[in-house]
């Protein structure tokens, strides 16, 4: 079993969706074990599976304007999640946990290289301006002398 945590809106919904709309759903198939069991439910009564999902996300996509459509899937938004939170600060070992990453090694496959990230990493280290100032780091060829 693993535990998701869910922001304040969403834990709404789904609060929601098991109070009103999931009974509904699910009285569409009574006799059917699996879709009892299932959290989520499609508008026949059926469990979601993954081919549903997959489905769901294509005819958003073709909902989309034509300058904005790519190819997606369940997975490459995984990846995009994980590199945005991480592109805004997040630290990777929250982004394993929200992943559900047992390592940080895992999670490092899911954060595609950010254009410029490596620049402006070594821009803000403390180190930067004492370097642009021709000045040598404390510990270097400098300090040795």
């Amino acid at each position: 079993m693993r535990t998701v945590t869910l922001s304040a809106p969403l834990a709404g919904a789904l609060e929601e969706y098991l109070e009103r709309l999931r009974p509904v759903l699910a009285a569409r198939r009574p006799d059917d074990p699996d879709a009892q069991r299932a959290l989520l439910l499609s508008w026949r009564g059926r469990r979601t599976d993954a081919q549903a999902v997959r489905d769901l996300l294509r005819r958003s996509v073709d909902r989309m304007p034509p300058q904005y459509r790519r190819e997606a899937t369940p997975h490459a938004l995984r990846h995009t999640t994980a590199t945005l939170l991480a592109a805004n600060g997040w630290d990777v070992k929250v982004v394993a946990e929200l992943l559900g990453h047992a390592s940080i090694a895992t999670t490092g496959v899911y954060l595609d290289r950010i254009e410029g990230e490596l620049a402006a990493a070594i821009r803000s280290h403390p180190l930067s301006g004492a370097l642009s100032n021709g000045a040598a780091p404390p510990h270097g060829p400098a300090a040795a002398e």
